[in-house]
């Protein structure tokens, strides 16, 4: 059989943003590189890493909800379809974030063969308004368009098909590895310690980091369930002088706010965003890491703060149970001293999930089962789909 050939909208690679999803590409697409032909259509020049052995093609793109406003787009959209529509014909097309195939099919025909890549349903299940509104509908449409979706999870599988009930039996899971470009963890670089007591404000500043800490990694919005972070370090079951490190953005107003309103500020060392060699730093010295939150895709900071050997303390949802297996400590959703009696437990016996465990856990990621599983999704849509 013939090598299938793949057009990948590159969405992800021409921003800085979604670095998630370049990188599950970038490490897919440069391990399959001899058994696919892959052409990466961009709309702007990369501003990422594009792996070794892909062909590039440039494309004019337009705006992914046409509406009646777009009267020059609607005119010169036949032309441009249909020029893509000629070069590549029976490509399988991939997008990187649910843009739709704009070469169409032809009536009464299934050719070309399309592929979506669902990474949570987060914005079902927890964003109505706003931004996200759109981002629902661009999925709902590139689910909808497509013959067969790979998801990052069995839970993001399960969610998809509770929200999209034509996708059962179409449904493949891949899940993610830990490493990038061959390195398991970022080389950690030295960070400076602190050892004085901490003022009644939030810190901020990436010098100070203290001799023992909780470390919360991410965005902090909605599902993520910070404030029950917050809540969990005014609790009398949060271990004493064990303060949080928080790594993500700093904090606004409300959040500072929220926080003297608990009485932790203290408690609260930011180091706002930082570098992987940092971040892997951070990882490697603190004594937990805090991760409540509510929802995931797949949840890769497991796995990051596993190969580094902190204990993980999670939230009780099926996707961290999935992902982290044995080799982590869980506590009930929205309780806050149930958080903090995790994070206790941890601490203080930390030998209930010791090294071995987590490496062990480790083992059953590779993106090189990741890839082989893609190869063979899209080797199975060739055969069907090719002329």
């Amino acid at each position: 059989m013939a090598k299938p050939q793949v057009l990948i909208d590159g969405t992800v690679f021409e921003g800085r943003g979604r670095i998630g999803v370049w990188r599950l590409f970038y490490e897919l697409i440069s391990r399959t590189t001899n058994e696919v032909d892959y052409t990466l259509l961009v709309g702007a020049s990369p501003q990422q890493d594009i792996p070794a052995g892909v062909d590039v093609a440039r494309f004019v793109r337009g705006p992914e909800l046409v509406t009646r406003r777009h009267v020059v787009w609607r005119m010169l959209r036949p032309m441009l379809h249909g020029r893509l529509r000629s070069r590549f014909p029976d490509h399988i097309w991939h997008p990187t974030f649910f843009s739709l195939d704009p070469r169409g099919r032809a009536v009464g025909s299934d050719h070309p063969k399309r592929l979506a890549t669902v990474y949570d349903m987060l914005s079902e299940d927890f964003y109505w308004m706003g931004d996200f509104a759109l981002q629902r509908e661009m999925k709902q449409r590139c689910v909808e368009q497509s013959d067969h979706v790979l998801t990052i999870s069995h839970d993001a599988a399960e969610r998809l098909v509770r929200y999209f009930p034509a996708m059962r039996g179409r449904v493949t899971v891949m899940h993610l590895a830990a490493d990038h470009r061959g390195q398991l963890t970022p080389s950690p670089a030295s960070v400076p310690e602190s050892t004085g007591d901490f003022d009644a404000a939030p810190h901020s500043g990436d010098d100070v980091l203290p001799p023992r800490y909780g470390l919360f990694v991410g965005g902090r919005n909605l599902y993520k369930n910070f404030p029950t972070v917050v809540r969990a370090l005014a609790t009398p079951q949060w271990p004493d002088d064990l303060p949080l490190v928080v790594v993500g953005a700093p904090f606004d107003a409300a959040e500072q706010a929220f926080i003297r309103s608990h009485g932790v500020a203290h408690k609260i060392v930011s180091l706002g965003a930082v570098g992987d060699d940092r971040l892997g730093e951070c990882y490697r010295k603190s004594a937990c890491f805090v991760f409540p939150s509510l929802g995931e895709g797949f949840g890769l900071p497991v796995l990051e703060a596993q190969s580094y050997g902190t204990i993980p303390v999670l939230c009780d949802t099926g996707v961290f149970r999935e992902v982290a297996g044995d080799a982590a400590i869980f506590h009930p959703a929205n309780d806050p001293a149930g958080l903090a009696r995790a994070v206790q437990a941890a601490v203080e016996r930390p030998e209930q999930v010791g090294p071995a465990a987590m490496q062990a856990n480790l083992q059953r990621f590779s993106w090189d089962r990741a890839a082989a599983t893609l190869v063979d999704t899209y080797e199975s849509l060739w055969r069907d789909g090719a002329p």
